[in-house]
């Protein structure tokens, strides 16, 4: 989808800066693709493993890491699984409040 042109001429028109059209008609407008980029993100992150393990190793302890080390190289089953069941609340936690945040600002607006 493309934001019409329109609309910053408009505001142009109408005594607007690129600074003002920017904040009022083109940051509300791509808000949904920024945080739908944003959740995407951030939940491929939280399920990878190799690119902490290659870029931190052990001096950065992530979660997936820290899941893994637990599970397969220390054998302690019951707090490699409690790792991740924290990782997998943590990520469903986020990815629904940012859900609800943007399926509560699509309502307001239609129902305006």
């Amino acid at each position: 989808y493309n934001i019409d042109p329109s609309l910053e001429k408009a505001a142009a028109i109408l005594g607007a800066g690129p600074f003002r059209s920017f904040v009022s008609i083109t940051l509300p407008l791509s808000l949904p693709g920024i945080v739908s980029g944003i959740v995407l993100v951030f939940s491929m992150s939280m399920s990878a493993y190799v690119t902490p393990a290659l870029m931190g190793g052990a001096n950065v302890p992530m979660l997936p890491v820290v899941a893994y080390d637990q599970i397969i190289n220390l054998l302690r089953w019951t707090y490699g699984s409690a790792v991740s069941y924290v990782l997998l609340g943590i990520t469903l936690v986020i990815v629904t409040v940012f859900t609800r945040m943007m399926e509560r600002g699509r309502y307001r607006e239609v129902f305006r």
